[in-house]
């Protein structure tokens, strides 16, 4: 995507750390897909907004299901997934999402759930991903569905598979400008140490 800006948030624990996400470009509804979804992951997307590919430099198909704790329980066919993203050019893979209908997922603050799949690309699924979530806020946005989530949100991903991560959603009502933020956790910390290379003949 090139060079991005990088706007930094409050201090200490605070701190966010927020980049802009490119321009999206959303394509109009596939037919089929609804069917597609719900074959691919068990259970069947909603049909408004109707899932479809948004390109936010990364190619993802979005599809935002009844609730928070559908989008938890979703049985991905990895095999069902990689097929249907292949159909697409570029496409990195299936982003899901749910609303907690009383305003806030269960449990923390955070507005959605969130899951990622992109098996063809290596990782069956995602613990943490900025350009789904940018992807995910353009559908909102498009849709008008941001006047009662909020233009600023934060989203809950990668609990499913032991990462309970969280991102920072800031959209400008205007003019749709997507900034996806956080924080980082330091889970490794650990040094490599260089010598000389070896000087001894090799047998």
């Amino acid at each position: 995507a090139g060079l991005l800006p990088v706007r930094i948030e409050g201090d200490g624990a605070a701190r966010r750390i927020f980049v802009q996400a490119p321009r999206a470009r959303l394509d109009p509804p596939l037919p089929g897909l609804i069917e597609e979804f719900a074959a691919a992951l068990g259970a069947t997307p909603k049909t408004d907004p109707a899932p479809r590919l948004i390109d936010v430099g990364a190619r993802w198909l979005i599809g935002e299901f009844a609730d928070a704790a559908t989008v938890r329980t979703l049985r991905p066919d990895f095999a069902r997934i990689t097929a249907l993203t292949a159909r697409g050019s570029d496409v990195v893979g299936i982003a899901v999402f749910g609303r907690e209908h009383v305003g806030r997922e269960h449990g923390g603050d955070a507005a959605l759930a969130v899951r990622a799949f992109c098996p063809a690309d290596g990782i069956p699924e995602d613990p943490v991903t900025g350009s789904a979530n940018a992807a995910i806020a353009a559908l909102l946005h498009a849709t008008g569905a941001l006047a009662t989530i909020g233009y600023r949100y934060r989203a809950s991903q990668g609990r499913e598979i032991g990462r309970d991560g969280q991102v920072d959603i800031a959209v400008d009502r205007e003019s749709g400008t997507i900034e996806i933020g956080g924080r980082c956790v330091s889970c490794v910390v650990g040094q490599l140490h260089f010598g000389e290379p070896s000087r001894e003949p090799h047998a």
